[in-house]
């Protein structure tokens, strides 16, 4: 079913779990529920489903397979959406405090009594990293299993110790079926929202935007536009251009200093290296334009220093090389709230060992949507 869907699914191979390391056995995700589950019920059949990082509509696409697959099995069936809620309600939490942690699980649980599954659907993928949850793809699965129905929702409980959100929660799908289109609905939101960026994104966005789109639809290289201003094309500056959908990267390509006669060429030359060369991902499709959030980052000049403590990840990105070793991260980024997360990714991603003497510069950026 998920494969007529166009959802890639199926089991994993011998091969794959050896090349990835995953284990045989299954983690506290199912065997917590299961214990709760074989205390009621004796004989039951289980297919546990790995939760795949798709899009949301993907993920309530994918629930509605499982439903399809479950009319025609004739069994009855109950869907465990397992999984908790943030991760970070305090300082002592597993993934660090965030204010938006407490946020989050108010807004779902909110969303989960009134029914609200275009609301649900429509929960950015941001908040859900920077809130460290774990169970929302899940719940979006369920959700989508339950499509057409009218829900009942009972919360039984709600509780944060150790600083992870515990829901328990009973979903009941009603009888009648609904004539609603959600994911039209969803799909409706989301054209709002991206109309509306449309509308406010800056000059260098602007360019980078319709850059890649004149590369991916016709194949050729965007000359500098008309309106564009003549600071563009007076000074010089690294750049780097990001590309997210659904709230997840899709793409960053960018230049540590300038390697073009302006800053309007090095938008040009990164948007479409951005959208076509990250060797993270396929080269960006035409139907995944419209989708494509862009963000512009204009480099200040590097300055070398001497230890983390002259970081602010939210203020300075870093440089880190050695020898012909280089790596960068950018500041500001979700997810990254000290100086030591920032280095390691840099350290990474230039190959070299935390062991070694590498050298660090910070720099700053000013960053456009």
């Amino acid at each position: 079913k998920a494969r007529i869907a166009g959802i890639s699914a199926g089991g994993l191979s011998n091969r794959v779990k050896e090349e990835y390391g995953i284990p045989e056995a299954l983690d506290h995700g199912a065997m917590v529920p299961l214990y709760f589950i074989s205390q009621a019920l004796k004989e039951f059949k289980l297919v546990h489903i790995s939760t795949p990082f798709l899009s949301n509509s993907e993920l309530y696409k994918l629930g509605k397979c499982i439903a399809a697959a479950v009319a025609v099995s004739g069994e009855r069936v109950v869907y465990v959406a397992s999984g908790d809620m943030s991760h970070r309600l305090t300082k002592g939490a597993p993934g660090g405090y965030h204010p938006q942690g407490h946020i989050f699980d108010e807004d779902l649980i909110s969303k989960l009594k009134a029914a609200d599954v275009a609301g649900i659907l429509d929960i950015e993928t941001s908040f859900m990293e920077v809130a460290g949850e774990c169970g929302t793809r899940s719940i979006m699965m369920m959700l989508g299993a339950m499509d057409g129905h009218p829900l009942e929702t009972d919360v039984y409980s709600y509780e944060g110790p150790f600083g992870v959100g515990y829901l328990v929660a009973k979903i009941q799908p009603g009888e009648t079926d609904l004539d609603v289109d959600i994911l039209g609905t969803h799909y409706k939101n989301k054209i709002v929202t991206m109309d509306t960026l449309r509308q406010n994104e800056s000059d260098c966005v602007k360019l980078a935007r319709q850059t890649l789109e004149t590369y991916i639809k016709e194949h050729r290289r965007m000359a500098i536009p008309q309106w564009l201003p003549q600071s563009f094309l007076d000074q010089q500056a690294g750049v780097f251009v990001s590309l997210k959908k659904d709230g997840k990267l899709r793409g960053c390509i960018g230049t540590i200093g300038p390697t073009q006669k302006h800053i309007a060429g090095e938008i040009i030359h990164n948007a479409i290296s951005a959208g076509t060369q990250d060797p993270r991902f396929e080269a960006v499709k035409a139907e995944e334009l419209p989708e494509l959030v862009y963000s512009v980052d204009i480099l200040g000049n590097p300055e070398k220093i001497e230890s983390m403590a002259q970081l602010d990840p939210k203020r300075y990105g870093v440089i880190v090389s050695l020898g012909a070793r280089r790596g960068l991260l950018l500041p500001n980024l979700e997810g990254i709230d000290t100086p030591q997360a920032q280095v390691e990714i840099a350290l990474q991603k230039a190959g070299i060992s935390q062991l070694e003497d590498y050298e660090m510069e910070r720099f700053e950026v000013v960053r456009y949507h």
